[in-house]
């Protein structure tokens, strides 16, 4: 916004110095609005309605990527919060539950390792291993499970959520997640997201208790 006085605009350039009023983008290009030959009209003139003299408005705002991601996130968020989360929280129950350390996933033969699940695991996330089911459950889910230092990661961008065999819900999943939570945007409502599809925490994971059978005691040892 630019307000220039109506009663003491009494600029008066020498000759020699250059005259230009306007505003430059963020790519250095500049938008001139008036020049030597007309700037002393600008305390006269408006371009906002109802005109106010000396008063000039512009929309200088500018979009960048991550901006748009997190519009799209936002609403991503505001139709699946209902519908979406109740029936993600449904099916859950039915997923094979992460192993809550890594010593413990690597004797669980039901999952298999599948670092790729996470894009760039060796730069963005170090030290990280992830395992997915072998296969698609009877219910169409495979629990996927990432591992930082040894623990399960329950909080994005470091952990992810399972999979399902539906491939609509499957792919408005995988874009929800890039609006939301993509580690090359702000993850500013990566939590939002969470709160719809949620990684595993563990919490239903329960260490068998099989005794090995050379040490079962079926009989008294005499």
């Amino acid at each position: 916004m630019f307000n220039y006085d109506r009663e003491q605009f009494s600029i008066r350039p020498l000759p020699e110095v250059p005259v230009a009023s306007g505003y430059t983008h963020l790519d250095y290009s500049a938008s001139v609005l008036s020049t030597r030959n007309n700037f002393t009209h600008l305390n006269k003139g408006s371009n906002v309605n109802p005109a106010f003299p000396g008063r000039w408005l512009y929309n200088v705002t500018t979009i960048t990527g991550s901006m748009w991601n997190e519009t799209r996130c936002l609403q991503f968020v505001k139709e699946n919060n209902s519908t979406l989360k109740s029936w993600i929280t449904e099916q859950l129950v039915y997923a094979v539950p992460c192993p809550c350390q890594l010593v413990l996933m690597l004797e669980d033969y039901e999952f298999t390792q599948k670092d790729e699940i996470l894009p760039d695991i060796g730069t963005k996330f170090t030290h990280t291993t992830c395992y997915q089911s072998w296969f698609f459950s009877a219910y169409g889910i495979k629990q996927r499970c990432c591992y930082m230092f040894s623990r399960l990661q329950s909080q994005y961008p470091g952990a992810v959520a399972a999979e399902f065999e539906n491939t609509t819900i499957a792919s408005l999943l995988q874009e929800g997640y890039y609006q939301c939570c993509s580690p090359e945007g702000s993850q500013k409502y990566c939590h939002l997201y969470q709160q719809i599809n949620p990684p595993d925490d563990c919490s239903r994971y329960t260490i068998s208790d099989e005794v090995p059978v050379g040490d079962r005691r079926d009989s008294p040892q005499i």
